[in-house]
């Protein structure tokens, strides 16, 4: 069976992290994000991907399908939906290169190989469409599965009383006869044609069921960047060769050439150090689990807590990370403190910036979507800032509100405070 990934969209909710890259090619603890839905499709020997893609960020594709083949042996394929038309239409687009069953995936969702497994094992024995629906505690923001049993009898879009707590997780086993039934659909005023549409054909022809599954992640908004990763932290092991690591010591493991100070003091507790290829931990640094540190980083008198992350030729002096991804080559030298966030490559933190994580209230933190102009309760107590690529930060700079949103190559000025979001300098 082949997989169909959508990957088409442009990523206008993920902004600024979706600036530089696609959102299933953002990087989190050192893959891609869609590598991992690569490798849990390898677990069901599923080694034909067709990506739908859009005609951007063509290198980082080509970079990707490269990787995919040389690491996995996975063949990747790409079409291209010129113009952002729905999920129907870039459904449609893989219809001249499959005749057969698959399976078909949201290239900014995660999905665990035994949930697929069940979706493929349903349609074996029934010979009818699945798809999977996931049990949640707001089923009124989603596409809401009506069932008898497996049975689906409609899929209503956020209703305002759903009689179901069962979502449409928009993973699919479909025949063929799918792609008929798109063909006969009508775009709505948007322009657009929803795989929905088509789906609620299946269903008025009685071929479609639901099979529920466990795990279900979405990348569809910065904040969301946080809880995934420290679902791939927790399943770390899953993901990796562990075999190619040293270990320091109980929960330790680093590669080949790493600088490791007599006063450093490493705290893994129930989780797990990754400390990779090059790297320098010196003077008095404090390292907590789950953390992650990439090739060739220097780390001076600095303490890193739990599910930290830097992705490669990162410089910290002085400073204190936690809960944060800092992207290559971004720097945090002096004095800095960086809380429940995810920052862009090159990257710099002047003296003495600080990152306010939490309201003195503590509620909720909300989060304004640019690109979108909605404000979005992230459910988040913590939350610091998400940035673009080339981003600087002037000596004692404030970001004083949880939650920023900050464009790339934007310039923050030294000892200015920051409340709101900065789309350009």
């Amino acid at each position: 069976m082949k997989a169909v990934i959508l990957a088409a969209g442009g990523g206008s909710r993920l902004w600024p992290i979706s600036e530089n890259s696609p959102k299933p090619l953002v990087m989190i603890l050192g893959k891609y994000f869609l590598e991992y839905q690569i490798m849990e499709l390898l677990r069901l020997n599923i080694k034909d991907v067709i990506v739908v893609k859009s005609p951007n960020f063509k290198e980082d594709f080509e970079q990707f399908q490269k990787e995919m083949s040389e690491k996995y042996g996975v063949v990747v394929s790409y079409v291209v939906q010129d113009e952002p038309l729905g999920t129907a239409d870039a459904f449609n687009r893989v219809r001249n290169v499959i005749d057969e069953p698959f399976i078909g995936l949201m290239g900014d969702n995660h999905y665990q190989a035994n949930d697929m497994q069940k979706l493929i094992n349903t349609f074996n024995e029934t010979g009818k469409s699945v798809v999977g629906g996931l049990e949640v505690n707001n089923p009124e923001s989603y596409g809401v599965i009506n069932h008898e049993g497996k049975k689906v009898t409609r899929i209503v879009e956020k209703p305002r009383h759903p009689k179901s707590n069962l979502i449409n997780a928009a993973i699919y086993v479909f025949k063929p006869n799918i792609f008929e039934l798109i063909t006969d659909l009508r775009p709505h005023t948007n322009g657009e044609i929803y795989i929905t549409d088509a789906v609620n054909k299946l269903i008025q022809d009685d071929d479609l069921i639901v099979e529920r599954i466990e795990n279900w992640f979405d990348l569809g908004m910065p904040f969301q960047i946080l809880p995934l990763t420290e679902f791939f932290f927790a399943n770390y092991k899953r993901y990796n060769d562990m075999s190619r690591y040293k270990v320091f010591k109980p929960g330790v493991f680093t590669a080949e050439n790493v600088v490791i100070g007599p006063n450093v003091e490493f705290r893994p507790g129930n989780g797990m150090i990754i400390v990779e290829e090059n790297t320098k931990i010196l003077g008095s640094s404090i390292i907590f689990g789950n953390n992650y540190i990439g090739a060739g980083c220097e780390i001076y008198n600095s303490i890193l807590r739990e599910t930290s992350v830097l992705l490669g030729n990162n410089k910290l002096s002085f400073s204190e990370l936690k809960n944060s991804t800092l992207g290559y080559n971004t720097n945090a030298p002096h004095f800095n403190y960086i809380g429940d966030s995810y920052v862009g490559d090159n990257c710099n933190f002047g003296a003495g910036t600080k990152i306010a994580n939490v309201r003195h209230d503590n509620k909720n933190i909300k989060m304004f979507i640019e690109k979108k102009g909605v404000l979005v309760d992230t459910s988040l107590r913590k939350l610091g800032i998400f940035t673009g690529n080339n981003v600087k930060f002037g000596i004692n700079s404030i970001i004083g509100q949880p939650g920023i949103l900050i464009g790339s190559n934007v310039r923050i000025k030294p000892g200015e405070r920051v409340l709101r979001n900065r789309v350009s300098c």
